[in-house]
């Protein structure tokens, strides 16, 4: 007897990759910055990750870091017009370190600190 068409789908499918919601993620750490951090309020990675479980998400440190890290190079790249791979270049190169420390409530670009180890 032939297994159903979903069981052969489950059967293909690789058993690993992202978890459910963790495609928000990245969303969810920029909406979690934008509430709950500013010049004198800053946060840790730990932080982060526990308002991400209650979305259902685990994060660990490293992974926290890279979302910080793509969305400043997205608002960076918006800001400046300019392509990913130039904000990317800017925003590594260590020229850029003031304005990475840019208020998330500032005016001009909203460029968050790199968490710190709490």
């Amino acid at each position: 007897m032939p297994k159903a068409k979903k069981q052969i789908e489950d059967d293909f499918l690789p058993q690993h990759g992202r978890k459910a919601h963790q495609q928000m993620k990245a969303y969810l750490v920029l909406d979690y910055l934008m509430k709950h951090t500013d010049e004198q309020h800053h946060t840790t990675p730990y932080e982060i990750a526990a308002y991400l479980s209650d979305y259902g998400i685990e994060a660990q440190y490293k992974s926290v870091k890279s979302d910080i890290d793509e969305i400043n190079y997205v608002l960076y790249m918006m800001e400046q017009g300019c392509s990913i791979d130039v904000a990317i270049e800017d925003l590594n190169s260590g020229e850029y370190e003031e304005e990475k420390n840019h208020s998330v409530h500032g005016e001009s670009q909203r460029i968050f600190h790199e968490p710190a180890l709490a």
